[in-house]
């Protein structure tokens, strides 16, 4: 099995888990036998593990590494350990799985932040792996648990690239989407969740593929309160769904 110290994975129930002993192998004599290791108790450790979002990875393939997830894990133990993670499966060389390693003090839980990348030579759609969860601790490599992943390799992402908004104007909010595999077809684009005064139509486009600049009309009412708020933005295209958060910035209104 191919086990990379590269990690990351998709939404699953509460883990609650025990250590189930060391991967090592020891060197014995001659006709002894296989070498039986005693898991000491101080060795085994619980661990749980949760995901901080039920929204669904997405990812988009591109050579540079400019197509990328970023996600959360919360990981608690019950002892000071070191965990890995790692992403297994029929294509987990199209992927890189990045984390740090989690040295964790007890008690308490520790936020783990995780990014994927997707190769140029990863298949659009969905991918199904499993992330194991690995304690080095103690200089012994014990696999936790292994938990089934799900993620989307998306054949477009796009990016926000002004975050500036005015009141009581119609402001155009400049995307750029860029297509992977030659990726074309109708998308239609939305705000949801908007603040207090900012309002937004759905906006139906055809995606042309390669790199598209498109305007996306935002209401700002006059009354719209002057402040730092976050602005989310959904995409609709070819039965694939994604999402991209940004800030933006609402500054007074201006006669």
């Amino acid at each position: 099995m191919k086990l990379s110290f590269i990690c990351l994975a998709m939404v699953a129930p509460l883990l609650f888990v025990t250590a189930c002993g060391p991967t090592s192998t020891s060197t014995t004599p001659p006709g002894s036998g296989p070498a039986k290791i005693k898991v000491p108790d101080k060795v085994k450790v619980k661990v749980k593990v949760a995901y901080d979002s039920s929204e669904e990875i997405n990812v988009a393939p591109d050579p540079a590494s400019y197509g990328n997830a970023h996600f959360k894990l919360n990981v608690s133990a019950d002892r000071p350990s070191t965990l890995f993670f790692s992403l297994v499966g029929e294509s987990d060389q199209d992927f890189i799985l990045l984390a740090p390693s989690t040295p964790f003090d007890v008690p308490g839980t520790q936020s783990v932040s995780l990014s994927i990348y997707a190769k140029s030579t990863a298949s659009l759609g969905k991918h199904s792996m499993e992330m194991i969860v690995l304690d080095y601790t103690n200089f012994i490599t014990t696999e936790i648990t292994r938990i089934p992943i799900q993620f989307n390799v998306i054949g477009y992402d796009a990016y926000l690239y002004s975050s500036l908004l005015k009141s009581g104007e119609t402001n155009l909010l400049p995307l750029v989407i860029t297509g992977f595999y030659n990726y074309s077809g109708p998308m239609e684009i939305n705000a949801i969740d908007l603040p207090e005064g900012i309002t937004a139509k759905p906006l139906l486009i055809q995606f042309k593929g390669g790199v598209m600049n498109v305007d996306y009309p935002v209401e700002v009412e006059r009354r719209a309160a002057i402040s730092r708020q976050q602005l989310t933005l959904a995409f609709k295209s070819g039965g694939m769904n994604f999402k991209i958060k940004h800030d933006i910035v609402t500054t007074p209104y201006e006669k």
